[in-house]
């Protein structure tokens, strides 16, 4: 072999090794969805109760519906009309679209740092265990992450092209996210943050590239920002009812207890990596942009805990830019190792969640409470009233929760049999009770359900029964038991 031949040779092994690392990283994405796509296919567990009430709403397409904006309901109707009614088809886009986002952040770190930052944004965000979970549930959050990200992606360009036009394409886009889930609104703090503390420019020019951004987001969101007005703000008023800050707790333990429950949706030793990377900002432009998307969120969150409470999941927009400040710190300064372990952390956990919700059990690894119970024995109990409303004659069931209405909705669907619910204090606490309501025109004899030892509402206290039961196993501890009376 010539001298001459041996750049040619060098450069071609380079080229060579660098195809098969690229291949290795986009099947390794492509195999981890693939594991929670079987597992969605496999499992026995049943809708839970958001997952039925979305499909219900895309049933019935609004601007807008009771507890959330209508994009999910969208989204599900078109889920719907392509692979059919079922609790697998219901989710089986839940991991693609965490695919989606991975790519994304992909893009984005390769964009701004380079090819080894993306790789490891996007192993990092399919690996935290929300994401793992999330891949199985069809939700609010994962419908508003898509546009977060894709918004994400555009808002940092504008900082690099300094273009208004991107401005207003990543409100567009944050717009869309507005109608998926109000949490969309955290990106315009950020956003504001980012532009008037890390970003050299004079202030008229920091404006409107605000007001573009903001302007984008509200033609987007227009259609549910007029419902809301038309149907005198229902929506935003259960954003108040979620809070519930009438009578404010103050309780350090909560707040205390949601920061633990941030380290567990992203993994410990991720968290670790977190801060270690937060800490180093000031030596990195990009770095202080991400913390604007990170920090405000979970202070916000935490805020609402000490106040009253806050679930794991109402953090969740604080994650994808998170993701790039690890893979960020892990490509400059933080050692390797760091890196290793708290991805084979994550995966290992991820594996036992797909294995757990794959088989419908976690066995020992299950909890006292086993939150799984939400998603069994529904269709037994649907079953159970088909059966005592065919003996009865009745064509109208009133069911007495809301998690009872949206699940006996979804199984009831093609029965022919109506499910409603009765509004007492003449307050709207829930979509039933908006749509759903019983009506002067309902045709009896009436089915109700009842728990034992609870008092049936005044308008139907005269119900004959209990005329029967529907007992259901739902987990070692718990049965679901319904009482069955009749209003002829």
């Amino acid at each position: 072999m010539t001298p001459s031949n041996m750049p040619s040779l060098s450069h071609s092994l380079s080229l060579t090794r660098l195809l098969a690392h690229e291949r290795l990283f986009f099947s390794s994405l492509l195999v981890i969805t693939g594991i929670r796509l079987a597992a969605i296919l496999a499992s026995p567990l049943e809708l839970g109760v958001d997952e039925a009430q979305y499909w219900l709403w895309g049933q019935s397409l609004d601007f807008g519906y009771y507890s959330k904006p209508p994009l999910i309901g969208w989204f599900l109707f078109l889920t719907d009309s392509l692979l059919g009614s079922s609790a697998a088809a219901t989710r089986f886009f839940a991991p693609l679209l965490h695919l989606v986002i991975a790519l994304l952040l992909y893009h984005i770190g390769r964009a701004h740092h380079g090819d080894k930052a993306g790789k490891l944004a996007a192993l990092f965000w399919l690996s935290l265990p929300i994401v793992s979970l999330g891949s199985f549930v069809i939700s609010t959050d994962t419908i508003l992450l898509v546009p977060w990200v894709l918004a994400l992606a555009f808002f940092l360009k504008a900082q690099t092209t300094d273009k208004f036009r991107d401005y207003v394409i990543a409100g567009l886009i944050i717009g869309v996210g507005l109608l998926a889930k109000y949490a969309a609104s955290y990106f315009i703090l950020g956003a504001s943050l980012s532009l008037f503390c890390f970003t050299a420019k004079d202030i008229r020019h920091k404006l409107v590239s605000l007001l573009c951004l903001i302007g984008g987001a509200l033609v987007s969101f227009s259609p549910n920002l007029i419902w809301n007005v038309v149907n005198g703000g229902v929506t935003f008023n259960h954003i108040g009812e979620n809070a519930d800050l009438a009578e404010p707790s103050y309780s350090f333990v909560n707040a205390f207890e949601f920061l633990l429950s941030q380290i567990a949706v992203i993994g410990p030793v991720m968290a670790i990596i977190l801060i270690a990377s937060g800490l180093r900002v000031k030596h990195h432009k990009l770095m202080s942009h991400l913390l604007c998307f990170i920090v405000p969120v979970v202070i916000f969150m935490t805020i609402q805990a000490y106040l009253k409470t806050a679930n794991a999941n109402w953090a969740a927009t604080a994650w994808p830019a998170a993701c790039l400040l690890v893979a960020i710190g892990l490509a400059d300064f933080i050692p390797r190792i760091w890196g290793r372990m708290a991805l084979s952390v994550n995966y290992c956990a991820a594996l036992i969640i797909a294995f757990g919700l794959g088989m419908g059990d976690f066995y020992q690894l299950t909890p006292s409470s086993d939150p799984l119970r939400r998603m069994r024995g529904w269709q037994a109990l649907a079953d159970d009233v088909s059966q005592k409303a065919t003996e009865v004659g009745a064509q109208i069931i009133i069911a007495d929760r809301r998690a009872e209405a949206a699940l006996l909705s979804w199984h009831l669907a093609d029965s022919g049999l109506v499910v409603r619910v009765i509004d007492e204090d003449g307050v709207i606490g829930s979509h039933f009770e908006l749509t759903s309501t019983l009506s002067q025109t309902d045709p009896k004899p009436y089915l109700i359900l009842s728990e034992t030892g609870a008092k049936l509402p005044s308008s139907i206290e005269n119900a004959e029964g209990p005329i029967g039961t529907s007992e259901v196993t739902i987990s070692q501890k718990r049965q679901r038991q319904k009482l069955f009376y009749l209003l002829p």
